[in-house]
């Protein structure tokens, strides 16, 4: 399991002592097993969105055919594992990512590929290597225009995330 997910079912289970102790279906005294334990990663900072302007600095340090995993999840809100590990499909006419291996269950999805960018994605995404070595080339790339701590690849997605929810889309649509 991902950190994220045994952190958050950790969490949960913590809730739900509190709430028996609470309701005194168990003793009040008990010590929470689930509270104050080591639940994987901690202490993350928050990321940032990242302006546009932004993206266009950092991807002015790498090279035009590292653009790609940046570029699509600005368009699509991927995670950037998810970018590396899906196919391009073509489902009722559209062109879509198949993402299968997502962080749950509802992550599992088809992503369209917005019209102007479907040549782009099918001349590039062949391309793709390995998640992690882009993921260094990014960072070293975005130190040349900020020292920023919140701003990251995962910005991108936040990014997306919050500008379509700001233009009204629901959160199932985003």
């Amino acid at each position: 399991k991902k950190y994220k997910t045994i952190k958050n079912n950790l969490q949960v289970l913590g809730d739900i002592v509190e709430f028996a102790k609470k309701r005194q279906l168990i003793d009040p005294s008990i010590n929470n097993p689930f509270h104050d334990i080591d639940k994987g990663k901690n202490n993350s900072k928050k990321t940032a969105m990242m302006p546009d302007a932004m993206l266009r600095d950092v991807l002015s340090h790498l090279r035009p055919e590292k653009h790609y995993p940046s570029i699509i999840a600005r368009a699509t809100g991927m995670r950037q594992s998810e970018i590396f590990d899906s196919r391009i499909i073509t489902e009722e006419g559209i062109e879509c990512f198949t993402v299968e291996d997502a962080k749950t269950e509802a992550g599992i999805r088809l992503v369209p590929i917005r019209d102007d960018l479907v040549e782009y994605a099918y001349d590039n995404h062949h391309k793709l290597t390995v998640a992690k070595s882009y993921s260094n080339l990014f960072g070293a790339a975005k130190k040349k225009v900020t020292d920023r701590g919140d701003i990251k690849f995962h910005s991108l997605r936040s990014t997306f995330i919050t500008l379509a929810l700001r233009a009204n889309y629901s959160e199932m649509q985003v």
